[in-house]
């Protein structure tokens, strides 16, 4: 009976051995499968935050290799851009070539007009030097009255002193005499205006010798008489106004009583 006791108790006790040894099994089991449980929910976590950040990184190198595929673009077009730039700064380089040609051709012409041009200018001076010492190149002209009235004058040369025109300087006021400066052809013309009713004739004189004669009538007051003469002159001839006949001449600050010649031609006509 003891025995058996012994052994019930034996029985027992390993029963409640194996019955803890079972329970703390179950417990490492079951605190086994937690573990893994938490490391399976870690992994997915981390595998979760992974395939995150990887697709964040695919879209990162997808818009980085955008933006190189942008940039290879812009530096194409800027490369097309800067190709063309070089163009035409070769073009305006090859532009300011001829334009540095052209003006360097411009200073050799404006040099040589210069050149040229005080060539011109010494040739217009020598020609102006030889017509002023040569009388025959030069017009000869003059213009010449009395600005008072002489109610007694009855000298014999009509001297003018009022001179309106005296090209050439054939013309002295001082005798009253043309002198021809060249041979040629010439022109004179002169009118007087008597004194009231005197009577008053002058001739045109060419070398002492009368040409022609002006008549003013004592039949009306102020009468005035003209004539005009085409005479052969030698250069050193002389014409003058000279009295007739009568006495008295009538003029104003505007001259009435004139006495004008000119040179016509240097050919001489035909005396006949």
């Amino acid at each position: 009976m003891l025995f058996y006791t012994i052994i019930g108790c034996l029985c027992v006790t390993q029963a409640g051995a194996m019955s803890r040894l079972t329970d703390a099994e179950t417990q490492n089991v079951s605190l086994r499968n937690e573990a893994t449980a938490t490391k399976t929910e870690v992994f997915k976590l981390l595998l979760n935050q992974e395939t995150l950040i990887r697709m964040s990184l695919v879209k990162d190198v997808n818009s980085i290799m955008e933006d190189m595929l942008e940039v290879k673009g812009s530096v194409s077009t800027n490369n097309i851009r800067l190709g063309d730039v070089e163009k035409e700064i070769s073009s305006l380089k090859n532009e300011l070539q001829l334009l540095k040609t052209e003006n360097q051709k411009l200073k050799e012409q404006g040099w040589k007009f210069q050149d040229d041009f005080k060539t011109s200018s010494h040739k217009f001076n020598e020609i102006d030097r030889n017509l002023s010492h040569d009388p025959s190149k030069t017009s000869v002209g003059f213009t010449v009255g009395t600005t008072r009235e002489s109610p007694y004058w009855a000298t014999k040369i009509l001297g003018f002193d009022h001179v309106i025109t005296n090209n050439g300087n054939g013309y002295s006021p001082s005798t009253g005499k043309f002198t021809a400066p060249t041979d040629g052809t010439y022109v004179f013309f002169v009118t007087v205006n008597m004194y009231i009713k005197n009577y008053l004739y002058l001739d045109i004189v060419h070398n002492d010798r009368s040409k022609v004669r002006t008549m003013s009538h004592q039949s009306a007051s102020f009468q005035t008489g003209t004539n005009m003469a085409v005479l052969q002159l030698i250069k050193g001839d002389s014409v003058w106004v000279s009295r007739y006949t009568g006495h008295g001449y009538y003029s104003e600050s505007v001259p009435i009583t004139t006495f004008s010649g000119f040179h016509l031609s240097n050919n001489l006509l035909l005396q006949t």
